[in-house]
């Protein structure tokens, strides 16, 4: 009865027909075609549109919130690679850029009519304090806090330029991360 059969194995339920009208058919897998069974069917109609509608609601809430987490850990990754310190400052701005513009997408998702409940106050608590430690990230001295600030300058630029090409060519950043910092580790 519902109106897309992904919705049969999202809901579970009983209904007992105790009405002697309503007559199974010889097989027992369904029932007599008869004016009692399709009155039946009308008036469940509108209760499987229902539960149809909720499943639809749930759907789309979990596609938002899946959308949300993505961008979440895309944006934490980035601030990772912001606070290492091993990049140029023109690709330090190239990464904050990236993380701000997601940034924004998280804003929109939080604004989200599906999402304005008690998840909404976290949700845009969380893109908050991500924001303010991309500004923090950003604001710092990096020369100061930077694993190549003891390395002589044509050096580090060398490096920085190195760095920013592993993290180019990476499919994942995260190991692209691990990487750099146990060569940072190797090298200071």
């Amino acid at each position: 009865m519902f109106p897309e059969s992904r919705f049969n194995s999202w809901s579970v339920g009983e209904v007992h027909v105790v009405d002697r009208r309503v007559v199974p058919n010889g097989r027992r897998d369904h029932f007599e075609q008869n004016a009692h069974y399709h009155n039946l069917i009308n008036h469940l109609t509108p209760l499987t549109r229902d539960i149809a509608k909720l499943c639809r609601s749930s759907s789309v809430r979990r596609k938002w919130l899946r959308e949300f987490e993505l961008n979440r850990d895309t944006v934490r990754e980035k601030i990772g690679v912001i606070e290492q310190g091993s990049l140029s400052e023109s690709d330090r701005s190239a990464i904050a850029l990236t993380a701000e513009q997601t940034l924004l997408q998280m804003a929109k998702i939080s604004a989200v009519e599906l999402l304005q409940d008690e998840n909404s106050a976290e949700l845009t608590a969380t893109t908050e304090e991500l924001r303010s430690r991309l500004t923090k990230a950003m604001d710092d001295k990096v020369e100061e806090r930077s694993p190549l600030s003891r390395i002589a300058p044509e050096k580090r630029v060398m490096y920085e330029h190195l760095f920013a090409l592993i993290y180019d060519c990476s499919t994942n950043r995260t190991a692209a991360k691990a990487l750099i910092d146990r060569i940072l580790l190797k090298i200071v």
